[in-house]
């Protein structure tokens, strides 16, 4: 169990959620998760922001277009734009980082690497299986 939290010396010791609100105690959560599931969602957050927005983005656009925008059609045409866009965009960042874990060197040394030895092309290397991914 956590922490007791209590506020006099001889009261009976409470755990501290069970002080808080309900609409509080979630913000306890993620203080409670594992460090590896921690940095995951971390990693995620990026890409599905990107993900959310370019589908607004592309949902907007297709129902200008005159594709129904409850439709299904519609629907996987803007979700399969977002993943391809969040792919293009967020391959770099993932590039670098698998490259930093393999090399144990900063991002900053990691990108002059790429891009010295391969051009700004180096950067997307790989980006054909992450559309696998995020499509």
């Amino acid at each position: 169990m956590g922490r007791a939290f209590s506020l006099a010396g001889n009261e009976k010791k409470t755990p501290v959620s069970a002080h808080l609100s309900p609409s509080v105690s979630h913000l306890l959560l993620p203080f409670s998760l594992p460090f590896s599931l921690q940095v995951n969602a971390t990693s995620f957050a990026p890409i599905c922001a990107i993900q959310f927005g370019a589908n607004r983005v592309y949902e907007q656009a297709l129902t200008s277009a005159g594709v129904a925008p409850g439709g299904v059609a519609g629907t996987l045409l803007a979700a399969g734009a977002a993943g391809a866009t969040s792919t293009v965009v967020g391959n770099p960042c993932e590039l670098l980082m698998i490259r930093q874990q393999q090399h144990r060197s900063s991002l900053v040394a990691e990108a002059r690497a790429v891009v010295g030895d391969h051009g700004v092309r180096g950067l997307y290397r790989g980006l054909v299986s992450f559309f696998f991914l995020g499509v």
